[in-house]
């Protein structure tokens, strides 16, 4: 119900700028330009200090985490500064809507870096594995972040009437930045960088089977028909040293022929997750069917385990057209 009334004032916001702007006398135009020439500089602070925000995503494993925990204060501070510039502009009253849409932008954009900030600084000062509150903190961040890219666009529509054309600025650069998901592995290996003591860990993140799952019965997933499965995985090291020799084994039982299949990865460094396909595997149809991933490595490194339990009906008819889909595992 909040993103819908968030969503229903933004549209109202817009319409209504839109309206005041064709309705500017030239007077006001000319006012409004300069009110523009004012903004412009703040717009290209914030999307720097969004890249600034977005690089030290990029590159935290290479950055001690003093140094990370300034960067993030310089950002969230930076921001707060920008906002506080943008509110303090008297914009033309035939653009105070769209005033208001970009010091919506900005404030969503302080408030979320400041939250990356405290989430971040605290999984690398807490303990180990880090508080399931610090993930989660992450996630409203990115939603905060997201919803202030959106404002920002609808301010950039809603100057009818200037000769100007506002450049664009996004904080996120994909939706699946801030998964409840990938930010938990992120923060534990964040953690772990940190920690003076070896840590050997990986974990499957998330995984996938063609054919898809299409219904649930009784805990088993049914998977439709197919002479075949493949399955997609996604490994990443969450400890604080580079792993060597890391094999995937997905294997099924019961099966009609070869019941494993293994694949290599070579190293893999903290923090980067890695993707590949197994497959074909041939399950036995018509029964419970049990998938099981598993990733190895040297002998300081602990075995990951997931395992899934399905079904394939025997051929009835055309088979199913192959599709993917993601399953969070949780570790």
């Amino acid at each position: 119900m909040l993103a819908v009334g968030i969503a229903v004032t933004l549209i109202v916001l817009v319409i209504d700028a839109s309206i005041k702007s064709r309705s500017a006398n030239p007077g006001e135009r000319l006012s409004a330009q300069a009110w523009i020439d004012q903004v412009l500089p703040l717009v290209r602070n914030s999307t720097a200090e969004g890249q600034q925000l977005n690089a030290i995503r990029s590159d935290w494993q290479t950055l001690p985490a003093s140094t990370i925990a300034s960067e993030l204060r310089q950002t969230s501070a930076s921001a707060a500064s920008t906002y506080k510039q943008a509110e303090g502009l008297a914009p033309p009253v035939s653009y105070g809507s769209a005033a208001g849409l970009l010091d919506g932008s900005l404030l969503l954009r302080e408030e979320g870096s400041s939250a990356v900030a405290r989430a971040t600084i605290a999984t690398l000062s807490g303990p180990s594995p880090p508080a399931s509150g610090e993930a989660t903190a992450l996630a409203s961040a990115g939603e905060k972040l997201q919803l202030g890219d959106q404002m920002y666009r609808l301010f950039s529509q809603s100057l009818g009437g200037l000769d100007v054309k506002m450049p664009k600025s996004a904080w996120v650069r994909s939706a699946g930045e801030y998964q409840q998901q990938s930010l938990s592995l992120f923060l534990s290996a964040l953690r772990n960088k940190v920690n003076l003591e070896p840590v050997h860990q990986v974990l499957v993140e998330s995984f996938t089977t063609t054919p898809q799952p299409e219904t649930l019965s009784g805990g088993v997933e049914m998977i439709p028909y197919s002479p075949t499965l493949t399955v997609g995985v996604v490994v990443a090291d969450t400890g604080n040293r580079m792993e060597k020799n890391v094999t995937v084994t997905a294997a099924v039982l019961p099966a009609v022929k070869q019941p494993s299949l293994r694949e290599f990865l070579g190293p893999l460094h903290p923090g980067n997750p890695v993707s590949l396909s197994i497959g074909p595997l041939f399950p036995l149809r018509g029964q419970p069917i049990t998938l099981t991933l598993t990733v190895a490595g040297s002998t300081d490194l602990p075995t990951a385990t997931k395992t899934v339990h399905f079904e394939m009906p025997g051929a009835t008819g055309a088979p199913s057209t192959p599709a993917t889909t993601s399953r969070p595992t949780g570790g």
